[in-house]
């Protein structure tokens, strides 16, 4: 093979590489800026810890819309998941905090639709 077309070859490779490394952290860093507040602790209005959020649904401008959060049952059952529409949340410090809404009000939530694959 001749000396240029090998390293055209060779540049081309390296263009290549360099182009799915730098996707690969764009897609990386898309996803982690998607959803920073998953596992963080919920608090209610009462300062009660409720929670720790689990999911976030954000609006075609990449706006939170809401987030669900798995919350223990009101009779000790087990775990529900619930969700929580934007603006009844505000996040701040490291936690989730629930302005308006005390934990009775969050126990009232319907369980929110589990996704399907």
């Amino acid at each position: 093979m001749p000396r240029a077309l090998a390293q055209g070859t060779c540049i081309r490779c390296q263009m290549l590489i360099a182009t799915l490394l730098f996707n690969v952290t764009c897609a990386a860093h898309a996803q982690s800026s998607r959803t920073p507040i998953v596992g963080l602790p919920v608090f209610s209005a009462d300062g009660v810890k409720i929670g720790q959020v689990i999911d976030v649904t954000l609006s075609a401008n990449r706006h939170i819309e809401q987030i669900q959060i798995v919350t223990g049952s009101a009779l000790v059952l087990g775990e529900r998941t619930v969700a929580v529409p934007e603006p009844a949340f505000i996040i701040r410090g490291g936690r989730v905090m629930l302005a308006d809404l005390s934990a009775d009000d969050v126990q009232a939530f319907p369980n929110a639709r589990a996704e399907t694959p």
